[in-house]
């Protein structure tokens, strides 16, 4: 694994469980990783579908889209525009 390391934003944890084909490995060891395929093709397979479900939790945050599942009340976006304008993503924790 890579020295720099990805943390899960505070809004995605209650998101967690959802995040399958872990393989057993933390979403975060996966989101940094950078396995080879042609050196360890499971393991690159992993990471691809995990990082694959972070983005697209972090596209559904950013657009607004996710909801409380106890409140059913939309998710509060925090720096959405400041997000975007940096070009940021939801790796970079926004």
């Amino acid at each position: 694994m890579s020295g720099d390391r990805w943390k899960m934003p505070r809004w995605m944890k209650p998101y967690r469980q959802l995040i399958v084909n872990t393989g057993g490995n933390s979403v975060e060891d996966l989101v940094s990783g950078h396995a080879d395929p042609r050196v360890n093709l499971p393991l690159s397979t992993l990471q691809a579908c995990v990082k694959s479900q972070v983005s697209l939790l972090g596209r559904l945050y950013l657009g607004g889209h996710l909801r409380d599942h106890r409140t059913r009340r939309r998710v509060h976006v925090f720096r959405v525009g400041w997000a975007t304008r940096q070009g940021r993503t939801c790796f970079d924790g926004a």
